[in-house]
Parts: C-alpha cells; structure tokens; sequence
C-alpha cells in the first residue's frame, strides 16, 4: 500500500487529490450508512453514562485526536490550490464542521444500536454496528470501507509530508535535494520517495496500537507549540495584516 500510494504521489498532484475524493466519497458512504441505520435508536439510551468519568473523556480525547490531523493537511499543500487566500480558509471551515457534525450522529448511531462496552472490545465497531441491523453482508461491506479510510489517511499523509519536506528545503531550513521538483510530473520527488521511505520504516514497529497513540501525542505537542508560535508572531509584529483572521 505505501509503495503504491507513494508512486502516486509521485506521479501528480491531480491523480493524487482524485484518488482522494473518490476514498473520502466510499468514506462519507460508510459514516451516513451507519447514521441512517440508527436513526430510529437515537434518545433511547442515556448518552451521560460515564464509566470512567473525567478521565475516560480526557483519554479518549487524546486518542481521537488523530481523527482531525487531516485538516492542517489541507494547509500544507497551499501552493498547489487555486485562489488559496479564500479558498483554504473556506475548506477549513467547512470540511471541520461537516466531519465534527458526521462524527457526532455516527457515535450517537453506534452507542443508540450497540452497547459500549461491546463496542470498546471489538476491533471493528462500526462493522459490527450495520451487522447488527443487516447481518453479515453488511459487516463486510464496512470491513472493506474501513480498508479505504486507511488508504486514504496514508495516501494524504504522504503527499503532506512530500510537501513539508520540500516547503523546509525551500526555506533552507533542509537540504536543498529535497526541494528537487521532477521535470514530468512537477512533484518535489525526492521528498516524495524519502516521505514513503520513512513510512515504511514504521512498518518494523510491529504495534499498530503504539504508532497510534504516539501520533495522537506528537501531534498534539506539535499543534500546541504551531498555535504558541502564532499567538506569539501576532504578537510580535502587530501591524501585520493578513487577509485571513
């Protein structure tokens, strides 16, 4: 899968972004399917329940983290979107609230349908959420939606990481290689093989379960130093305008 996505990546951004659209449309498929399965269930158990209270919300807050990494990737690949001055903001706004929106009636769907402590031991709770309203079919039909959210989530993290690694090479602050953009394709490609490259050493962990929770936790550490840094660039030069507040 890494091989493969990273090819594409290094084939163009256009194959890249469509390949993405149609993995998020099979996605979006998935989340309604599962919303409209338990719309019937909504309000007839108590969403309050709280086994381990204040500290089970801040646990869970940490690990579903990494569900809302994808949208500084949308930053990341500035240069490549047209108008990028209204447009960016404008897909951050939106893609933010439709995903927070989608997440919410999903889990009001799966906890309404299934018990959460069924839920918390299964490895593919959604799949067992249209099972239990549809049957076995219906398990695999998510099963195999599952497989293309994950496609989807590695195939933009490589294309961010290519474009991060070759913005830092612009700025001098890497070197100069990895700002290298191939002649045909007009992608930065040894940021883009060197990104695939590094993933693929992830491979080696052998836990699925620590690579997650040590994304969550980077990436938390990070966000919070990048929205410091802003509050303290505001800061710093006050009668900067920018076209975006």
């Amino acid at each position: 899968l890494l091989v493969v996505l990273t090819f594409i990546n290094f084939v163009g951004i256009k194959e890249s972004v469509t390949l993405n659209i149609i993995f998020t449309i099979i996605e979006m498929f998935g989340l309604i399917l599962i919303v409209l399965i338990g719309i019937n269930s909504f309000g007839k158990i108590n969403y309050f329940e709280m086994s381990q209270g204040l500290q089970g919300i801040l646990s869970a807050s940490a690990l579903i983290f990494f569900a809302y990494l994808g949208f500084d990737n949308i930053v990341n690949i500035a240069e490549e979107v047209k108008y990028p001055r209204t447009t960016l903001p404008r897909a951050l706004l939106l893609s933010i609230l439709i995903t927070t929106l989608l997440y919410i009636f999903t889990n009001l769907s799966a906890v309404s349908l299934v018990n959460w402590k069924e839920l918390g031991e299964s490895e593919a709770p959604l799949a067992l959420v249209a099972s239990k309203r549809f049957g076995e079919k219906a398990y695999l039909l998510l099963s195999i939606i599952a497989l293309f959210s994950t496609s989807n989530t590695v195939l933009i993290s490589l294309i961010t990481g290519a474009r991060m690694f070759y913005g830092m090479a612009s700025e001098k602050s890497l070197p100069s290689i990895l700002g290298k953009v191939h002649p045909k394709t007009r992608t930065p490609w040894v940021a883009v093989f060197l990104t695939g490259l590094i993933s693929i050493l992830f491979l080696f962990a052998g836990n699925i379960e620590e690579i997650a929770n040590l994304t969550s936790l980077g990436s938390l550490f990070i966000f919070t130093l990048v929205n410091f840094s802003l509050i303290w660039l505001r800061h710093k030069n006050p009668y900067v305008n920018p076209k975006f507040k």
